[in-house]
């Protein structure tokens, strides 16, 4: 199940920047363009189909829409989240494009001309100065910013297509508050009918729309989330198997028993008793505390270097 991510921007900063020891995060994605520095540790990183191990000093920028996931391998690391409005990344001219950037510092072939060294400086003086409130600071800020958005387009490799749909960012949205309802409201034995009532699409489109961009049906992803919830109540809390059945959504316990069986291949007792890890994660993200005067000198360390 991919979760859509949306981010809030830095006041008056059309970016959203911070630093982060990261455990996990659920395979997701979001319009945004983020690129990622290691600073410390390594960090895996699977964009689409393609894995990538980075460690420190790696960059990598991950396009508007790509689905991806990050994993520790069970390595502390720190790294630079960054974080850019994709309308920055459009062409004013024809915004019916959409650009595909090619930047992995692991990628020894697609080098872009600048090198990364000054896309890694730039970013890293936007980790350690995005906190300044002077505005000569937050113009700085801006400038390194855009300049790293020009280094991408004059030095880098990237492919362009066409959006598919001039509203295709409404329609994502409106695709985000249909998948977000559903998981809200999963519990309820109605809510499919509910969700086509209050977002005005009917039963047959709903199908159509789901199928095409998760490539779920509206059932199959109503019950992942049912039995992901079930998964978690029997591996973190001794609740009964009639409760469980009844707070996941489900009609009776029998039917319960059974689509959690065909779901798994394992009965709720057994998955309980074998003390099975649940892949239920309430948030998108595990973040693991961090000493930010240590990532600040890691920064620091880096703007120096290049």
């Amino acid at each position: 199940m991919y979760i859509y991510e949306t981010i809030d921007y830095l006041e008056n900063y059309p970016a959203n920047v911070f630093i982060a020891s990261i455990e996990y995060s659920n395979f997701h994605w979001h319009l945004d363009y983020e690129l990622i520095l290691v600073l410390k540790g390594s960090v895996m990183l699977t964009d689409g189909v393609r894995t990538s191990v980075l460690k420190a000093g790696d960059l990598y920028l991950v396009n508007t829409k790509s689905i991806h996931s990050l994993d520790n391998r069970g390595e502390r690391n720190l790294c630079l989240f960054i974080q850019i409005n994709n309308e920055l990344l459009k062409n004013p001219k024809d915004p019916t494009q959409t650009y595909f950037f090619y930047l992995n510092s692991q990628d020894d072939i697609l080098i872009p001309k600048c090198g990364y060294g000054k896309i890694r400086q730039a970013a890293a003086q936007i980790g350690y100065g995005w906190r300044m409130e002077k505005a000569t600071g937050v113009y700085r800020m801006y400038a390194l910013l855009y300049g790293i958005i020009a280094d991408l387009f004059e030095s880098s490799v990237y492919d362009t297509y066409l959006s598919s749909d001039r509203n295709s960012n409404e329609d994502n949205r409106f695709l985000v508050e249909i998948l977000n309802y559903i998981q809200d409201n999963y519990k309820n034995s109605h809510v499919l009918e509910e969700v086509c009532q209050k977002k005005g699409i009917g039963e047959k489109n709903l199908y159509r729309l789901l199928k095409e961009k998760i490539g779920q049906t509206p059932n199959k992803f109503l019950l992942e989330n049912r039995i992901e919830h079930a998964k978690y109540l029997l591996t973190c809390t001794k609740k009964s198997i009639s409760y469980i059945a009844g707070d996941s959504g489900f009609s009776s316990e029998s039917t319960f028993f059974r689509v959690f069986k065909q779901t798994t291949g394992t009965s709720p007792l057994q998955y309980r008793r074998e003390g099975i890890l649940s892949n239920y994660k309430p948030e998108l993200k595990n973040y693991l505390d961090f000493n930010y005067a240590e990532a600040r000198s890691l920064l620091v360390k880096l703007i120096e270097k290049e």
